[in-house]
């Protein structure tokens, strides 16, 4: 109620000279810096609880782990980088095995690799053996600690090439990709190129559904969009629109349908 009282004043002031202005602007960044300085003392105690909760958890979950003699996928990644990186005689050794053990190294969905993982197939490679497949527009897993600079930088020190050929989808479909793909993200873009041949179909096998951008909030244009989706299929499954599996039409069900 202090701050706005004070902002309010500011603005009233703000309506005389030049200079005052000037003033008035520099004490509003003042204010509004005292205001951050506050919240963030404020949140200090709740933040010094949070830290102490999550403290007591990771205690308890390691305990309960080597009373079940169990580990985690964190736990085996932590424990193979700790047994291939160290410097002991033994260390050594089990890194030389497991480097002659494997021939080839393949890495899917590379983009999605955490700084961990990427030093656990450093140790683990020799000068010829990796290879690496990966999308960096595709990386969603950064809750996961992946880091999509990993696949950027790696693009920078290995032989690599673009994968555009498409035995996946239609050409129409393929069409509308590009040319989004194409506008956004312009020079560095390579086109896909369908490769794969289609039975000619007598419905369209595009639709395009739009969700009007307002003034509304992107949660809320979220939610319009997800009715939006979920309306449509469900007119296409009360309509029995057809689908074909194993050279068999049949009416479609919503198992059918992929988001």
């Amino acid at each position: 109620e202090r701050r706005r009282g004070v902002l309010q004043a500011f603005e009233a002031l703000d309506k005389r000279s030049p200079k005052t202005k000037q003033r008035v602007g520099e004490l509003k960044e003042l204010a509004a810096g005292l205001s951050s300085l506050l919240v963030q003392s404020l949140a200090v105690p709740m933040k010094q609880e949070w830290r102490r909760l999550v403290a007591r958890f990771a205690d308890e979950y390691e305990k309960e782990k080597r009373r079940l003699g169990a580990h985690d996928f964190d736990d085996l990644l932590f424990f193979t980088y700790r047994a291939l990186s160290g410097t002991t005689p033994v260390q050594k050794a089990v890194r030389r095995r497991m480097q002659e053990r494997f021939s080839h190294i393949f890495v899917d969905e590379y983009q999605d690799t955490s700084i961990l993982q990427s030093r656990i197939m450093e140790l683990l490679k020799r000068p010829d053996n990796l290879f690496m497949v990966g999308d960096v527009r595709q990386s969603i897993y950064r809750f996961r600690h992946a880091h999509p600079e990993i696949f950027l930088d790696a693009l920078k020190r290995i032989k690599s090439c673009a994968l555009r050929e498409n035995y996946r989808s239609r050409p129409e479909l393929l069409g509308l990709v590009n040319r989004v793909f194409e506008e956004r993200f312009a020079s560095d873009y390579a086109p896909l190129i369908p490769k794969r041949s289609f039975k000619l179909k007598k419905e369209y096998c595009l639709e395009w559904i739009g969700v009007p951008k307002d003034a509304r909030q992107l949660d809320e244009l979220r939610v319009v969009e997800a009715r939006t989706l979920a309306s449509r299929i469900r007119a296409m499954v009360d309509s029995g629109f057809e689908v074909e599996e194993g050279g068999v039409r049949r009416p479609a069900r919503y198992r059918d349908f992929a988001i």
